[in-house]
Protein backbone atom coordinates (compact mmCIF):
# COMPACT_ATOMS: atom_id res chain seq x y z
CA UNK A 1 0.00 0.00 0.00
CA UNK A 2 0.79 3.69 -0.48
CA UNK A 3 1.45 3.78 3.44
CA UNK A 4 4.39 1.26 3.22
CA UNK A 5 5.94 3.01 0.50
CA UNK A 6 5.74 6.15 2.45
CA UNK A 7 7.15 4.97 5.29
CA UNK A 8 10.17 3.24 3.68
CA UNK A 9 10.92 6.17 1.85
CA UNK A 10 10.97 8.50 5.10
CA UNK A 11 12.90 5.70 6.67
CA UNK A 12 15.13 6.22 4.25
CA UNK A 13 15.39 9.51 5.30
CA UNK A 14 16.25 9.65 8.37
CA UNK A 15 19.04 7.31 7.63
CA UNK A 16 21.06 9.65 5.55
CA UNK A 17 19.77 12.07 8.04
CA UNK A 18 21.68 10.83 10.55
CA UNK A 19 24.71 9.81 8.66
CA UNK A 20 25.69 13.20 7.87
CA UNK A 21 25.48 13.13 4.01
CA UNK A 22 24.20 15.46 1.64
CA UNK A 23 21.55 13.39 0.05
CA UNK A 24 19.35 14.08 -3.50
CA UNK A 25 16.46 12.39 -2.88
CA UNK A 26 14.55 10.84 -6.34
CA UNK A 27 10.64 11.15 -5.95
Amino acid sequence: SGDMVRALKEGLINLYKEDGTSVTVRV
